[in-house]
């Protein structure tokens, strides 16, 4: 019996402690509870010897294993009347500044001092500053001016709910359920983190300053970032997160933690160059001479050489100009020699229809050369429709390498020549003759054009500067057979024979190693290209 005791005299101190707890709930609302428990556990208790077979309730000295019996219950009913009567009359959010003007809407406009408590469904508005709130859970908003929202329950949380204006949040660690704020196009739910909502006629904007929030719009839901935010209007500014983070009192400090915890920004993609005004108009087809000429600031780029060029001769500053057939077009938008470029045998003959471009910058005075072909080159993508894929096989060809020795030219910071005019010479003295200032780049594209012919040559030193080359090569003489076949001057596809050979030559005047052998080749293969139109 004394171990009963005990256990009654415990349950008693539980269930004490559980009404004193919430001592704000009157004596009948207690009593009531109690009446409530004994009644709901009555059919299980008073079959128990504890209890008079006859009598509806224990008598006073039972009373005591009665509490003992539907103590649970019984906290179960006080607790659930506490919980109702504390919903009803919860502080949700306390004003945290007096400085700022806020209101409380109602049947009339109430004027909040610091200190002020808000409960569920107070409408509150912002007057000419910004104000802060702080919420029971311990997050902090603060209101931009002649803004207004409401605080209103969620099945697992607490939702703002903003008509208008802006708030930024400060959304403290939940220990259970969410943060949500809410505007007429979107609801953004979080756990811990600060971020800032907009809410304005064309839409909503949502961007984060620290941590992750996630934004639903209807079926689609997004998660953001520090640094990136979204707008579910195009009509609305394009704004810098900082820029929107200008009216907050604490500007300076949200600022600062946007630059710790969001990622570098990516830098905008330079603009695409274009020219101000241009012409591609059908010409006639020239067997020589044909050439798109650009003259910039820093010299003369040409297109069929894809170099500078010491004629100037009748380009205008910050324009490009000349004819061209469409073959070489294609080479010149992609930077290409003309053997890289592959195309459906049907389309090859009007590779040889000949255009006349004409472009001019937007600023004369400023565009260089490389802006200019950059220009030209966007120009015929443009007017051409050209669509292609590059493609790198492995060919039988030759490489331009570093002899042993190493290389007996020097780099120069004059303008590169054009190899293809001014550069080459034939001269009674050598076949062909080559000196000026040339990449080797375009050293290699000329052997492959004049002397080697069938296969492709490449650079392939690593050396990309302009450099002071002179290559002097003597060829053999064609020595006719019997049957008036030609060897020797590549009559019957034969490469050109030289005296020293091109490899002792390339060696002994520039101190490059010439190897065949399998190498990479890109080629640019078009899937689509049309005439260009005039406009």
């Amino acid at each position: 019996m004394k171990s009963n005791e005990r256990d009654i005299k415990n349950a008693e101190k539980i269930l004490d402690r559980a009404v004193t707890r919430h001592a704000n709930l009157s004596q009948q609302d207690v009593d009531a509870a109690m009446d409530r428990a004994w009644k709901n556990l009555q059919p299980d208790v008073v079959s128990t010897k504890y209890w008079a077979m006859d009598s509806e309730k224990p008598s006073p000295s039972n009373w005591r294993f009665a509490r003992l019996a539907f103590a649970g219950a019984a906290v179960l009913v006080v607790a659930s009347l506490v919980i109702v009567q504390n919903i009803a009359n919860r502080t949700y959010a306390v004003v945290e500044t007096s400085d700022g003007e806020i209101y409380r809407a109602g049947a009339s406009t109430e004027l909040l001092q610091k200190g002020a408590r808000i409960a569920i469904g107070d409408v509150l508005r912002s007057g000419r500053d910004s104000s802060v709130l702080s919420l029971t859970d311990g997050s902090r908003i603060e209101l931009r001016s002649q803004s207004e929202f409401s605080v209103e329950r969620a099945e697992d949380g607490i939702r703002i709910h903003l008509q208008k204006g802006g708030i930024i949040v400060n959304a403290a660690k939940q220990l259970a359920g969410h943060l949500y704020v809410q505007t007429k196009d979107v609801t953004v739910s979080v756990v811990g983190t600060v971020f800032l909502v907009n809410a304005e006629e064309e839409g909503s904007r949502v961007a984060v300053i620290e941590g992750e929030v996630r934004v639903q719009q209807g079926a689609t839901s997004k998660n953001l970032l520090p640094g990136e935010q979204l707008s579910t209007s195009p009509k609305m500014e394009s704004m810098q997160v900082r820029d929107e983070l200008s009216w907050s009192r604490n500007a300076e400090t949200h600022v600062a933690l946007l630059q710790q915890t969001a990622p570098a920004p990516i830098p905008d993609a330079p603009k695409r160059l274009e020219f101000e005004a241009a012409t591609i108009k059908p010409a006639p087809f020239k067997e020589i001479g044909m050439d798109i000429k650009c003259k910039g600031i820093d010299g003369i780029w040409s297109a069929k050489s894809q170099s500078a060029s010491a004629d100037a001769l009748g380009v205008p500053q910050g324009r490009c100009t000349g004819i061209i057939d469409l073959g070489n077009l294609i080479r010149m938008a992609y930077g290409v020699t003309a053997r890289r470029i592959v195309v459906n045998l049907s389309e090859e003959e009007r590779l040889f229809e000949a255009y006349q471009l004409e472009g001019k910058s937007a600023d004369v005075r400023t565009a260089t050369k490389a802006q200019l072909q950059e220009m030209a080159q966007n120009l015929v993508l443009d007017r051409m429709k050209l669509r292609a894929h590059r493609e790198t096989k492995e060919e039988d060809g030759y490489s331009l390498r570093i002899a042993d020795g190493g290389v007996k030219f020097k780099e120069t910071s004059e303008e590169e020549q054009n190899p293809f005019g001014t550069g080459l010479r034939m001269q009674p003295a050598c076949y062909w003759c080559l000196k000026g200032n040339f990449s080797l780049n375009n050293l290699a594209d000329i052997l492959e054009y004049f002397i080697v012919r069938d296969k492709p040559v490449v650079n392939a030193t690593g050396l990309k500067g302009i450099y002071d080359i002179t290559l002097m090569l003597h060829r053999i003489e064609p020595i006719r057979d019997a049957t008036d076949g030609v060897r020797g001057a590549n009559g019957n596809g034969s490469p050109i024979e030289f005296d020293p050979s091109l490899a002792k030559a390339l060696e002994d005047q520039l101190g490059l190693r010439w190897e065949r052998g399998k190498i990479p080749i890109e080629h640019v293969v078009i899937d689509h290209f049309e005439r260009p139109s005039p406009n």
